[in-house]
């Protein structure tokens, strides 16, 4: 433990602790050097210079990684008393990165997780975005060390502000974002992931965000994990799939997971195992073949609609079930391949009764059959009718489903709008008729056709006329031949 600092000591830049009385390096921010440390450091981070991380980093080495590695975390509470938030955040960040492994190996995590949740909460967002690898690098061992102190709830509001701070602009991607995501999965904050997941995230910038490949996968990851969490098959699969098809020069422990999971997600949203991404790579298929071969037994007994096939392989595949820590994902098919099965059944059956369900269930009882006809009705998944009293289900249309009284209202209505529709019509063709500009248009066309049609006929007439001469002339010369 160290001892607290005198004020007097403070100042003068000395500071106190077991190992005794020790001057700190001359860049120590309560000294005049060390400010002007800190004021030039700040002046680069407004500034945007992209020169900041390799300056920044080279005076956060030389004033702590010396002093830390002989006093251990004492220098860290002298720099984390001296530098002013949100005056010095770049100073403050690139200090906090270097020290993050010694007070690591030393095992002051939680000192290091106090600096961290006061960086993100309290520093300048512009000097943030200055120091993006800093950030990054802070982010992903804040979410660690947090996990393990359990606080990760308070350190992923303390991300996501960082995050939204960091971004080079709103559709960007970066580490924060999958450390914010890890961390609500952990906390079961699976609303706040799904939201930041359903955001308009389309774009990775590594230079500009600190953004990895490890990074990408992450994210993506834990949204899927979010996703199935809260039952939204269809989005999981997709969030699984971008973890296959991102880039990446190996593949990772990230992608094997990713796709154990995208195929029972799969399952669940569609009734049938996946198909591979097209950008995905033809090595990784090979590669995850191997690896989710259990996963593809399941799948394969699922798409028989045999709950007795299902059951085996489920039983079969236990221990890479619990492995994946799947186990839980996996007891959901059985009544997902139920559902499927009901489903299938309202293409043959108009009605059929619940002793004829549980039988081909494989259920204990009727009552059991009526209670899962129950709740896909109550979901929204299979339009039905129960007859309780004679233990019959009656498979119905979408017009079977409306209810009476909805129906006469919508009849009503739509009688209604087509006799408003006829009144705006009739309307407007008086206000045509009884036009001065329709009736003096309408006059002058006629009066053109009627000129047009007289032109015409004097044509003719002349045509026809010329004709009968002509016959005449004919005649009187045969005549005098003769």
């Amino acid at each position: 433990p160290v001892r607290p600092f005198s004020a007097a000591r403070g100042r003068a830049g000395i500071m106190a602790s077991d190992a005794g009385e020790i001057k700190l390096d001359p860049v120590n921010p309560r000294t005049e050097n060390g400010r002007q440390f800190l004021d030039t450091v700040s002046r680069m981070a407004q500034a945007d210079l992209r020169d900041l991380h390799r300056y920044a980093g080279m005076l956060a080495h030389k004033a702590t990684l010396e002093s830390i590695s002989r006093v251990g975390s004492g220098a860290v509470v002298v720099l984390g008393e001296a530098i002013s938030l949100p005056e010095h955040t770049a100073s403050y960040a690139c200090i906090l990165y270097t020290a993050e492994p010694i007070l690591h190996r030393q095992g002051h995590t939680a000192l290091f997780v106090r600096f961290a949740l006061s960086l993100f909460s309290e520093g300048d967002r512009r000097q943030l975005r200055a120091v993006p690898a800093f950030v990054a690098s802070i982010a992903r061992a804040l979410g660690q060390h947090a996990r393990s102190l359990g606080a990760a709830s308070a350190a992923m509001r303390a991300i996501t502000r960082a995050a939204e701070a960091t971004a080079p602009n709103p559709h960007c991607l970066t580490a924060c974002h999958a450390v914010a995501a890890m961390l609500g999965c952990d906390g079961k904050h699976y609303r706040e992931v799904c939201a930041m997941a359903d955001s308009d995230i389309f774009e990775v910038l590594p230079a500009a965000s600190g953004c990895q490949v490890e990074d990408v996968l992450c994210f993506y990851y834990y949204a899927g994990v979010a996703y199935a969490a809260l039952k939204k098959w269809s989005k999981a699969t997709d969030s699984f799939s971008m973890v296959l098809v991102t880039p990446s020069a190996a593949l990772s422990a990230v992608a094997m997971a990713a796709e154990r999971w995208r195929i029972l997600c799969s399952l669940m949203a569609a009734g049938k195992p996946p198909s591979m991404p097209v950008a995905a790579s033809q090595g990784m298929a090979r590669s995850l073949a191997d690896d989710v071969r259990p996963f593809t037994r399941i799948a394969e007994a699922f798409v028989t609609l045999n709950p007795t096939a299902l059951a085996e392989a489920l039983k079969a595949e236990e221990e890479a079930l619990a492995a994946s820590s799947l186990t839980g994902l996996a007891a959901q098919l059985h009544r997902a391949q139920q559902a499927r099965v009901i489903l299938g059944l309202t293409s043959t059956f108009v009605t059929i009764t619940t002793a004829e369900i549980a039988e081909k269930l494989g259920l204990g009882s009727a009552a059991d059959a009526e209670a899962l006809v129950f709740d896909l009705v109550r979901a929204g998944t299979l339009r039905a009718s129960i007859d309780q009293e004679r233990g019959v289900v009656s498979f119905l249309d979408d017009d079977a489903t409306a209810d009476p009284a909805m129906l006469v209202k919508r009849v009503e209505s739509l009688v209604g709008a087509a006799a408003a529709l006829a009144d705006a019509i009739a309307t407007r063709e008086r206000d045509v008729v009884l036009s001065p500009d329709c009736v003096k248009h309408a006059t002058m066309r006629a009066r053109g056709r009627v000129s047009a049609e007289a032109g015409r006929s004097g044509a003719m007439a002349a045509a026809a006329g010329g004709a009968d001469a002509d016959v005449a002339e004919a005649m009187r010369r045969s005549t005098l031949d003769m």
